[in-house]
């Protein structure tokens, strides 16, 4: 089973008696337990406040790897890419919401995450296939200079965004203050 749910901040100072409210948790099978043993575990995560749903295990590797596991990289990367040779104390004074809201998951445990990426590494690597030639689209169309391009690759604006809920403080202070804690790995 996995609860999707979660937050950057860690310690039981941080624990919080909602976590799993209204969340998802993810069954999978594929190893053929008795029914009764998933229904006993799937009522345990509908009683702390998740609904559960069903998968083979290949579905949830490569959903999570998704919504869950690319989005962290993609996160730690934009940390990576705006303090390699930046101005730290500038970029923390110019930064704001955008940046906040998209950092803010790379501040997950350095050796979790990358204990996570290890463990899903085969989806993980398809979708960050994909990423890599989505980005060289991008940057090509840069280089061309082709804004039609460049304003539909943006999508719709709000698209996608309607399920995702925001917790936790600024991380602007977090994503300046070391950057050895907000790496994908602990040694980037």
């Amino acid at each position: 089973s996995h609860p999707m749910a979660g937050s950057e901040k860690q310690g039981m100072e941080h624990a919080s008696g909602d976590l799993f409210r209204d969340a998802t948790c993810i069954l999978t099978n594929d190893e053929h337990v008795h029914e009764d043993v998933l229904l006993l575990l799937q009522r345990f995560w509908e009683r702390v406040g998740c609904h559960c749903i069903r998968m083979k295990a290949a579905d949830h590797d490569s959903s999570v790897a998704r919504i869950s596991h690319i989005p962290h990289a993609l996160s730690a990367l934009c940390v990576h890419s705006a303090l390699d040779g930046g101005d730290v104390k500038l970029l923390g004074l110019v930064s704001a919401g955008g940046f906040r809201d998209t950092t803010r998951v790379s501040m997950g445990e350095p050796s979790m995450w990358a204990e996570i990426l290890e463990e899903n590494a085969p989806a993980v690597l398809e979708r960050l296939d994909e990423a890599l030639s989505q980005l060289g689209q991008v940057r090509n169309w840069l280089a061309t200079g082709d804004k039609e391009a460049l304003r539909e690759c943006g999508g719709e604006p709000g698209a996608g965004i309607g399920f995702v809920k925001g917790r936790g403080r600024s991380a602007i202070r977090c994503a300046f203050a070391g950057r050895k804690r907000n790496g994908l790995l602990s040694n980037c």
